[in-house]
């Protein structure tokens, strides 16, 4: 049964047990393509705004490159205040949408529910006694053969014809 709950999340083999191979496999393509992303990042700090620094690699010194990172500098600026004014923007609205679908619409199925309400108070009835008995009594000590089984409810709730994904 835990393996149905499993079902609906993704798996993955990078961190399952064992799979060595995969994981250094993987972790070393990650390193590699992080080394790749990195170095040209360095080469272009270098050139520009460390260029005033005594001890440093020269990769290349034309004026045309330092405007060309100025104004991809600049470009890059205003592309980040979009993106955050937009995602912005976007969150408020769906926070928004979500508040009034939430008014507007129940999150569960309400015709289950209460079937769900009825197979668990006869299976407490069973296991306890009556309603009534156990909202009266003020203190009940709860015998070892009357202890839920892990799945119980879950296996009255199937046996009953219970749609476990509603």
């Amino acid at each position: 049964m835990k393996d149905k709950g499993r079902s609906s999340f993704v798996e993955d083999r990078y961190f399952e047990e064992g799979n060595w191979s995969l994981k250094v496999w993987q972790t070393f393509f990650a390193i590699i393509m992080w080394v790749i992303v990195i170095i040209p990042v360095f080469i272009t700090a270098e050139s520009t705004w460390l260029s005033s620094q005594r001890h440093r690699f020269i990769y290349w010194e034309y004026r045309e490159g330092k405007v060309e990172v100025t104004f991809l500098d600049y470009t890059l600026l205003i592309c980040f205040i979009g993106i955050t004014i937009f995602t912005v923007i976007m969150t408020i609205y769906q926070n928004r949408r979500f508040a009034r679908k939430v008014r507007i619409s129940p999150l569960y199925n309400a015709t289950t529910n209460k079937q769900k309400e009825a197979i668990i108070e006869q299976l407490y009835t069973e296991r306890f006694g009556s309603a009534d008995y156990r909202k009266s009594v003020r203190f009940y000590s709860v015998k070892e053969k009357q202890n839920l089984d892990t799945y119980e409810i879950y296996k009255r709730y199937v046996s009953e014809g219970i749609d476990m994904n509603d």
